[in-house]
Formats: structure tokens, sequence, C-alpha cells
């Protein structure tokens, strides 16, 4: 697992989400896509090119940020 996913599942966990999993999956993403964009894109300045990834890092930042 790599900092990203880490940071990403305590940040998900303190939401009250149990996993990166859950939440994919509650928010109708695929679990291996949410792995692969949040190792590719969580630390970028800039935001994803591809649709997806986009939404996916979106709504990653929108729960997490809802929460602090």
């Amino acid at each position: 697992m790599t900092d990203n996913m880490i940071q990403v599942k305590i940040a998900l966990l303190r939401s009250g989400w149990p996993s990166v999993e859950a939440w994919a999956r509650a928010k109708s993403f695929v679990p291996v896509t949410v792995r692969r964009v949040v190792n590719l894109w969580w630390h970028k300045d800039r935001a994803p090119l591809g649709g997806i990834s986009r939404q996916i890092i979106s709504a990653l930042r929108k729960e997490i940020e809802s929460h602090d």
C-alpha cells in the first residue's frame, strides 16, 4: 500500500467509512480503479484528464473535506 492510499484510507476511516472499497462501491466506482487513481493523482496539483479519474478524485476530496 502506498503512502497516498494510507492517507486516503485514514481520512475515509475518520469520515466513517470502513474501507476505501466500501466507499468506492457506495459511490458506484470500481475499487481497483479508485486505488489506481489515488496512487497516480492524489498529491498532484492538477486535476486528472480522464473523466472517471476526475470524478473519483473530486468525490474523494469532497468526502474528506466535508468531515474535516
